[in-house]
């Protein structure tokens, strides 16, 4: 709730939180990548030498994917254990 410290929300309104950006942030991210890589590949393969700006694309999607699976990662093993207990 807007306005309450973090260590004054109630645990079942954590868990709920927490449960929400599992389901929905995490799955649909680890989908998407999983769904962009190969498009990504594809279409530089394809089309890589009348655009090699499309080189860039797939250099920023696996910046992204090094950034973002192990911030997951961390969320899911060690934040919202804690925040759980």
């Amino acid at each position: 709730a807007k306005g309450r410290p973090a260590s004054n929300i109630p645990r079942e309104d954590a868990a709920a939180l927490i449960q929400l950006i599992l389901d929905r942030h995490h799955t649909f991210a680890r989908e998407e990548l999983a769904r962009l890589f190969p498009l990504a590949s594809k279409v530089t393969r394809v089309h890589g030498q009348r655009h090699p700006e499309l080189r860039r694309v797939d250099e920023l999607l696996s910046e992204l994917a090094a950034d973002i699976v192990p911030h997951m990662l961390k969320e899911e093993q060690v934040l919202f254990p804690y925040i759980r207990q």
